[in-house]
């Protein structure tokens, strides 16, 4: 009998412990996920506060934008609602997010 408990006890911590591994890493690649989700948010939320403030003239020419991640920079293009859409706006953001050192292109 005591053995059948201590066999019990022991194959509960060791699928215990497994288990807990399968939602760590579950939770470590949603984690992961939303860190990106929300580098891509703040992108399209100061490139835009950017945009505007840069080339406010061009506000009626924006056809939409977008934005997204590559390693440690982040990126929001914008560009024109012609027929044939063109990129009138790039501002790209390195980890820091530091607004000062924000790289920006676009027609004035």
């Amino acid at each position: 009998m005591k053995k059948a408990i201590i066999t019990f006890i022991h194959m509960t911590l060791c699928f215990l412990a497994i288990g807990q591994t399968k939602i760590d890493k579950a939770t470590s690649a949603i984690v992961e996920e939303g860190k990106k989700l929300y580098r891509s948010e703040l992108a399209s939320w100061y490139g835009t506060d950017i945009f505007l403030a840069r080339f406010g003239d061009r506000r009626n020419d924006i056809g939409g934008y977008f934005s997204y991640n590559d390693r440690d920079l982040s990126t929001c293009i914008f560009y024109s609602k012609s027929d044939n859409p063109k990129v009138i706006g790039t501002i790209s953001f390195d980890a820091t997010f530091d607004l000062n050192s924000a790289q920006v292109s676009g027609s004035e």
